[in-house]
This record gives structure tokens, sequence and C-alpha cells, in this order.
């Protein structure tokens, strides 16, 4: 945690920050294996530029703390790998990239592609990040290494150990900078449409973000760019609606999304009970339920 090279300080709250922090990276990779239970690399793999935008994003951000944290450990600089790793557990993906996720893992037909393209990115966080981890987290990366190993068929506890592993080869052939910077533009303005949900709970004016629609005004370049992210602008914004419409300066106005509650992604639609034999749930669930059936068939 700290740099061995100058003066070591321990505390009590030094001693929680550690454990919080480790806390958060075991939660990340529960998250992750608890979202691979039915997913077997071997045959559900989506190849590299059939995913969808935002997997290609989080594996760009995989390459880059890839590259990062090997150079870390050449210079035995493992604060560095602390809290790199954190930040990408805690930030990267709890924040942002896992959080997106959720309606696509949940509600998606079980071998859609854009449900299996989210499980690619995943089963490689998992591994890469798991063999990443290992010289620092050793009994904790040997347990995940050995739930990964159950995906494939193989014993747990078998004859592969995560420490007889290398670390992880390029995720990607190189980082593409436009892509990162395109998604990093977004982050400010999704930032925003947080703290004016927040203030919207704090008010008691509504609850879930997903009881949102919110309102951005912003300029003609911005609002440009914003809707290149359309229709899924919303579920990246974790909203039920979002309107678009031209401003001085970026502001964001929360009010009731219209609509009535889909029972199964939470969203408020106007197109709730549009097919009869599902009334409870909106057309793009009413769709994936009669897809699930069919498969199931």
């Amino acid at each position: 945690m700290v740099d061995y090279a100058e003066d070591m300080r321990l505390s009590e709250e030094i001693l929680d920050r550690n454990a919080e922090a480790y806390r958060k990276i075991r939660n990340t990779f529960r998250y992750l294996l608890g979202n691979l239970a039915d997913f077997n690399p071997e045959t559900d793999r989506i190849d590299l530029g059939q995913q969808e935008e935002i997997d290609l994003w989080a594996l760009h951000r995989l390459e880059e703390l890839r590259a990062r944290l090997i150079a870390a450990y050449r210079d035995h600089a493992y604060h560095v790998v602390y809290h790199a790793l954190h930040q990408f557990c805690g930030v990267t993906l709890s924040s942002f990239y896992l959080d997106v996720l959720k309606d696509r893992l949940y509600t998606s037909p079980r071998a859609s592609r854009a449900r299996r393209s989210a499980q690619t990115v995943l089963h490689r966080l998992a591994v890469d990040l798991c063999r990443l981890m290992a010289p620092v987290l050793s009994f904790t990366a040997e347990e995940i290494w050995q739930e990964l190993e159950a995906l494939s068929g193989r014993p747990r506890f078998g004859t592969r150990s995560v420490h007889a592993e290398t670390f992880p080869e390029a995720v990607v052939p190189e980082v593409d900078a436009a892509l990162l910077a395109r998604w990093e533009r977004l982050l400010p303005v999704r930032d925003e449409v947080a703290r004016a949900l927040e203030a919207a709970r704090r008010a008691r004016t509504l609850g879930s973000s997903l009881e949102a629609k919110v309102t951005i005004r912003a300029d003609a370049d911005t609002l440009a760019f914003l809707r290149t992210f359309e229709p899924g602008l919303r579920f990246l914004l974790l909203t039920s609606a979002v309107v678009l419409e031209e401003g001085p300066a970026l502001l964001v106005e929360v009010a009731r999304a219209p609509g009535a509650k889909c029972e199964r992604c939470w969203s408020f639609t106007e197109d709730v009970g549009a097919d009869p034999a599902l009334p409870g749930a909106c057309a793009r669930c009413a769709a994936n339920v009669r897809e699930i059936l069919t498969e199931a068939r």
C-alpha cells in the first residue's frame, strides 16, 4: 500500500482502509464470477471486434492496466500495483462498467450476442486480473483461479494453479486512444447526471434512478456527441428516459419518467403491457422473454 523506500506508517485507520480496499477487489471478482456461471469460454466467447463498443472500451482499459502493473512489478513498485488495482476495480469497473452491464446481463436472452459479448469481457477481466494480482493477493487469486478452471470443465484444485501461470499477454494489439478519449468525454456528463439524480433522491422526489427522465441541455457539439450513444444512452446513464436539448452550457434536469414500471427490467416506459400475454413487461422485455422461451423449447 505504501512506498517502502519512504518512511512507513501504521495505524488502525490505515489497516481499515487496506481491509476496505481488499473487500472492494474481492467483491468485484464475486460479481465477475457470479455472472459467468453459465458461460463456457471454449464455446461462448465472442471474437474481438464483434463486441459492443463499451466492451471494447473495457478491454482497452484492461490493456492499459496490464502494461502499468507489469512495469510496476519489474520496478518492485508494489504500492503502484496496489493503488492501480484498487482504482481499476473500484472506479473503472464497479462504479461504471459493471454498473452499466447489469441490464444487459440480467434481462437479455442467455445466449444473445449482447450478453455473450459482456460475458466474454468479464471472463477476460477475471482471468487477467487474477494473474496480475497473484503475487500480492496469493490466496484469493488461487481461489478465484480454481473457480475459473471450473468454467472450462476442469476440476477445482486439480493440477493447475495460478502461481504456475505467467502474466497475461496483451489484450488488444494496441490501445485505441481515440476510443478511450470518446468514452472519457462521456464520463463527466454521466457524473453530472449522477449528481442531479442524487439531489433528486435527497429531495425525495424520486427513489431509484430508473424512475427518472433526465433532460440534458448542452451546446450543439456536445449534443451531437451524446446522440452517437443513442438509443442506448439511457442505459449508460442508468435512467429510463433521456431528452437532449440545446443550451449554452451543460445543465441536467430531473423529472419522473412517463409510463409504468416494467416488472422485469424496472425501467419506466410507455409500452408496458404492449404484449397482452406479458402485461407487466415492456416491449423490449416481452421480446426477450419470448426469445428465452423459444430457446428453452
